[in-house]
């Protein structure tokens, strides 16, 4: 079973992209359009979970409008930059950067999407013959900090306690 961190997007940004990813799913045949969910794919956990203190990458993360196709992957490409210290903490890394779609190259232009709000969680799978089964776990939610009366503008969750269950 593989596992990933994942930043986890809000629900009605999710059901959104449902829906596109189900017209990509008609247009194209391809199962991967319904597999996974829309998320942004941070890298791959290793074996031995981390401990310590994760920051919120700044919000907004804003999409480009248009699809790109790398790595066998289609998403919405969202600048490398915002994601490089959440990374760098995770001690992990992906070679896109931006919200999953699914795992064939299609035709897509949306409005850039602007995300306000994100948590951190962990997304499993596994394949047999041609089911993939799935499931997100250690979910906590981060925030910005913008409307937080302190100086500090980065909410700092607990990774041990995220990867635990357990949430602040």
């Amino acid at each position: 079973m593989d596992t990933l961190y994942i930043l986890r997007l809000p629900q009605q940004m999710r059901n959104t992209l449902t829906r596109v990813r189900n017209e990509l799913y008609q247009n194209s045949g391809d199962s991967s359009f319904c597999s996974l969910e829309a998320c942004i794919i941070l890298g791959p956990v290793q074996a031995e979970p981390k401990t310590g203190w994760i920051d919120s990458p700044p919000l907004p993360l804003i999409t480009e409008g248009s699809a790109r196709f790398s790595h066998g992957m289609l998403f919405l490409p969202i600048a490398e930059q915002p994601l490089q210290a959440i990374r760098r903490q995770l001690e992990t890394d992906y070679p896109i950067s931006g919200i999953y779609l699914g795992k064939s190259e299609q035709p897509l232009v949306l409005e850039p999407l602007g995300i306000k709000d994100l948590s951190l969680a962990r997304l499993s799978w596994e394949t047999h013959a041609n089911l993939v089964r799935w499931r997100i776990f250690s979910e906590t939610h981060l925030d910005s900090g913008t409307n937080r009366p302190t100086d500090s503008a980065r909410t700092q969750v607990s990774l041990h306690d995220t990867l635990s269950g357990r949430t602040n």
